[in-house]
């Protein structure tokens, strides 16, 4: 909560000042606690306001016995709390920063939104998220009126993936989800060929999650931090606690502050996420055909459980590439995808390769997420990668709680690409080791 000082010594202005404000705009109650001495009053927006003092219960580790009674009072308060108590706002005036003006400024920008959706029971959701983003002054191209495949539909979502700025994803079973090539009667989503346009023209994607995914996010974006609004859907429902969150969609949008912290944010920290968005997106829109390809595929991997590798073989320039970027998109039991690329030191590390593999599975298989959340990554990360295959891949699978539904698929494309010196480690990884993985 402190103020900016200028002078000799600035002090930069506390971080909460800017949600203080936001909480006054949308006419929210505000509940100061104070947790420490303050070199300063508390600010003129909330010092009229009733307080909670924290201080005696501070650190709660050492004062468990005072803790309860405190956290009590602040229940209480919440749940008390009217509205009309909350006093006309007194917002300080604060100098900006260089870097404050410039992201301003960026805010102020407005965009060509395409928000991309499943046609299905939340498109109600889907319009709230429309109207607030339009509410900002953005462009939102949006296509409840079209009907899929009337003259001109085509044309419309093409059109409309090449003008705009960003893309905002809204991630649901009719939106995304993947076909299951074991049931040829099941959905396909609809949004999959939107996610494959716009990786191809190199769009800026922001996945929204609305509902659970059983099979998880398309393993062609799951690299790609995404927000989380489970919990406020229906969002006319749960209006307040929505508001927050869509304030951190409008910063994705419009700073790229793509950053939603949480455990999908430590593991691309940690794991040091590999990102081929690119490559992939230079394959996928305009792939046709190749179908035998995909069957014998699906045939493998019914009529042979023992075995652990598929190795598709070809010349340059044939499609192999192409084949495992449409793979990555439309396959459903696919739960992850790595590409070596010859000369690129990381793409080609063995030890780069098993780490990325290892978050992608974790944003398909919650159980083996929550065993990896639970792991010392600081220690295990810094190991050679026969090691860490083991840890990450191997280990975790054997005591049988966690068992994925069915097979599922890891590709690695361009083997090739990863020799050096004459020898491939990859090739070499997959063919001593691929077989301990669990059956």
């Amino acid at each position: 909560m402190r103020r900016e000082k200028q002078g000799k010594n600035p002090v930069p202005a506390g971080y909460c000042l800017n949600e203080v404000a936001k909480a006054y705009e949308r006419h929210l109650p505000i509940i100061p606690v104070v947790l420490v001495d303050l070199e300063d009053d508390l600010p003129p927006s909330v010092k009229d306001i009733p307080s909670r003092d924290f201080r005696p219960a501070i650190p709660v580790r050492d004062h468990e016995d005072i803790y309860p009674a405190c956290f009590a009072e602040l229940v209480q308060a919440i749940r008390e709390e009217p509205r009309s108590s909350i006093p006309e706002p007194q917002i300080p005036h604060i100098e900006e920063s260089g870097q404050q003006k410039e992201q301003r400024q960026e805010t102020e920008k407005k965009f060509i939104i395409f928000l991309s959706y499943g046609r299905d029971e939340y498109t109600d959701n889907a319009l709230r998220i429309k109207e607030d983003l339009e509410s900002r002054g953005h462009l939102v191209i949006f296509d409840p009126d079209m009907v899929i495949g009337s003259p001109g539909f085509e044309q419309y979502v093409e059109d409309g993936l090449q003008k705009c700025n960003r893309v905002v994803l809204l991630m649901t079973p009719g939106s995304v989800s993947r076909k299951n090539r074991r049931d040829r009667g099941s959905p396909e989503g609809y949004c999959l060929t939107h996610i494959a346009k716009a990786l191809e023209k190199s769009k800026e994607i922001i996945p929204v999650l609305l509902v659970e995914l059983i099979d998880g996010v398309p393993t062609s974006i799951c690299r790609i931090q995404y927000l989380d609004l489970m919990t406020v859907i229906p969002i006319d429902k749960y209006s307040d606690r929505y508001l927050p969150l869509f304030d951190r969609l409008a910063d994705a949008i419009e700073q790229k502050q793509l950053n939603f912290k949480g455990g999908q944010a430590k593991l691309i920290k940690k794991l040091r996420l590999l990102d081929f968005r690119a490559d992939v997106g230079q394959h996928i829109a305009r792939f046709t055909g190749r179908k035998w390809i995909f069957d014998e595929i699906d045939r493998w991997m019914a009529e042979k459980p023992d075995s652990r590798v598929f190795w598709l073989l070809g010349g340059p320039g044939i499609g192999k590439s192409a084949v495992a970027a449409w793979l990555c998109n439309y396959h459903r039991d696919v739960i992850a995808f790595h590409l070596c690329i010859h000369g690129h030191t990381d793409k080609s590390d063995p030890r780069r390769a098993v780490l990325s593999i290892v978050y992608q599975i974790t944003q398909h298989l919650p159980l083996y997420d929550a065993k990896i959340q639970g792991m010392d990554l600081e220690t295990e990360t810094e190991k050679d990668a026969y090691t860490l295959f083991d840890n990450f891949l191997v280990q975790p699978f054997t005591s049988g709680v966690i068992r994925p539904e069915g097979d599922k698929l890891v590709i690695i494309d361009a083997i090739d690409e990863a020799t050096k010196d004459g020898k491939n480690e990859i090739a070499r990884f997959i063919r001593d080791h691929w077989k301990k993985t669990p059956p």
